[in-house]
């Protein structure tokens, strides 16, 4: 069988877009990643203890229902050559289709929940997607974490159409989606995470050191609503699509900032972090638990207490077990989830949950500052292909 991975040969930035096949099987790698295959013995024995450990862990959520009985696993994997992480070859009876699942927390599922919640949500935009334009020229991203903007803001500089990432993203999380829902025991739901109020706090440090007006705030606010909205459409149509049996429902906790957020800038003012934080933890018992305990320093905290809140919430309750299915990028969330889930299991609280990421299948020939990079505009030759790998 061969596992295509679609390569972009020309990450430069010309206009000129050349997407190629690169064939797994025949041992083709790809920057940041070894392709290898699963050692076993004649016998078809894993020989690697921890490569064993991982897929025996899957085998048992098999044989509980609690993941698609329908994926079987495949001869290859892939290993991240920056932190060692594995992504393990499950291929679809469904589709032939192969799919790089890495698995975390297989411990935490509960034997037989009566309710599974899928957690799940792509991000906007891409690094490039969104950027402001400083008065001396320069661009700075509003969308990469840690990036700071630290000169005065002439403009807005957002790329309407939608990115190779988003789009990417939709197809192989929704399609991870419909596996899940079509091959466990019990009935699922999907609580969908498309990011908005985050993306607002993300031109809050600018706009409180006075280098951001209020009307280029406002107008950011104005297309991040825009882009969250789409996105949200659309992934709820591919959940419906992949998944048609699977109630959907919104879920993030953080979604009443916005409005916080726009009116005080409207207004002139700072938003505060701190009014915000008490705002939060005003949820539930579990969103002051998070408060407290992370004490969130930054903007950027405060979101991903909010990610981590949502991966939580959805596996707490009777009967209930949560499965994150999420881009690889993110895993860091599920670290502190774990670290987390044992503090309320402390007190007596059990947080089941999981979590899931299948791997990108779109690489770059060279490393750039995008996950994917597009050169010039998307059409259906180019995007075709990047959807097939998925069905």
């Amino acid at each position: 069988m061969s596992r295509e991975f679609i390569s972009i040969a020309d990450p430069s930035g010309s206009t000129a877009i050349n997407l190629e096949q690169r064939d797994l099987d025949q041992g083709d790698l790809f920057p940041g990643m070894d392709c290898v295959p699963i050692p076993v013995d004649a016998a078809g024995f894993i020989t690697n203890k921890g490569i064993r450990k991982e897929v025996q862990k899957v085998a048992g959520l098999q044989e509980n229902g609690t993941f698609p009985r329908q994926l079987q696993r495949g001869g290859i994997l892939l290993k991240d050559q920056k932190n060692g992480g594995r992504f393990v070859e499950y291929v679809s009876d469904t589709s032939g289709n192969p799919f790089f699942l890495k698995v975390r927390g297989a411990e935490r599922m509960l034997t037989n929940p009566r309710e599974l919640r899928i957690v799940s949500g792509p991000c906007l935009f891409s690094v490039s997607g969104a950027e402001v334009i400083n008065t001396d020229g320069s661009t700075t991203t509003l969308t990469m974490p840690g990036v700071a903007i630290d000169k005065e803001v002439a403009g807005l500089q957002i790329q309407e159409e939608i990115s190779l990432y988003e789009i990417e993203s939709l197809e192989r999380l929704t399609r991870t989606i419909g596996e899940y829902t079509q091959g466990v025991d019990m009935p699922c739901a999907v609580a969908v995470n498309v990011p908005r109020s985050e993306y607002y706090l993300y031109a809050l440090d600018a706009f409180n050191q006075g280098l951001m007006g209020k009307d280029i705030a406002t107008e950011y606010f104005d297309k991040v609503d825009a882009r969250s909205n789409r996105i949200r459409n659309l992934f709820v149509s591919r959940i419906q699509s992949n998944a048609p049996t699977a109630d959907i429902f919104m879920s993030n906790i953080n979604e009443p900032l916005a409005d916080f957020v726009r009116a005080q800038v409207i207004r002139g003012l700072r938003p505060s972090l701190a009014e915000m934080l008490e705002r939060t933890a005003a949820t539930d018992y579990v969103a002051s638990a998070l408060v407290q305990v992370l004490q969130p320093q930054t903007y950027n905290q405060l979101n991903y207490l909010g990610y981590i809140y949502e991966e939580m919430i959805n596996g707490i309750g009777v009967g209930r077990a949560a499965v994150a299915i999420e881009n690889p990028s993110e895993e860091m969330i599920y670290v502190q989830v774990e670290r987390m889930a044992k503090l309320f299991a402390a007190d007596q609280t059990e947080v089941n949950t999981m979590a899931v990421y299948p791997h990108q299948q779109v690489v770059t020939e060279e490393p750039i500052k995008n996950l994917y990079f597009l050169p010039g505009a998307a059409s259906l030759s180019t995007i075709r292909p990047v959807l097939r790998q998925y069905r």
